[in-house]
């Protein structure tokens, strides 16, 4: 699952941790996000099974051969949740094409955790 591209000057192929570490950081800077999820497979609920990266990102390929992402966040109270998750879904795509010239089909945002600005914990 890795984006090979050949150049004049040789190969290039960027792995999907890499991918995931960049939609990490644009998901960190979204107002709002107190920071990306760990593994969150000992939660219960069905989407939390699946194994996660501990970066609380998860890239994979659908059926189409689309890259898709999961991505995990805690929240701080009183933050817009659906203008925070829009938010991350847009700075993410935009890096990863940015960066990587690679089109994100989809990116699903789990908001797992609301947390106060003094760190009380509500997840």
């Amino acid at each position: 699952m890795t984006k090979k591209a050949d150049t004049v000057f040789g190969t290039v192929e960027i792995a999907p941790e890499a991918i995931e570490f960049i939609i990490n950081i644009a998901a960190s800077k979204v107002k709002g996000v107190h920071h990306v999820q760990g593994n969150m497979t000992s939660m219960s609920g069905e989407w939390f099974k699946r194994a996660l990266s501990p970066k609380g990102v998860h890239l994979k390929v659908n059926e189409q051969g689309h890259f898709e992402a999961d991505v995990f966040v805690s929240v701080y109270y009183g933050a817009s949740v659906t203008k925070v998750a829009k938010t991350i879904q847009k700075q993410a795509k935009e890096q990863v094409l940015f960066m990587c010239d690679i089109a994100i089909s989809q990116i699903n945002v789990y908001i797992t955790d609301l947390v106060t600005e003094i760190g009380e914990h509500f997840g």
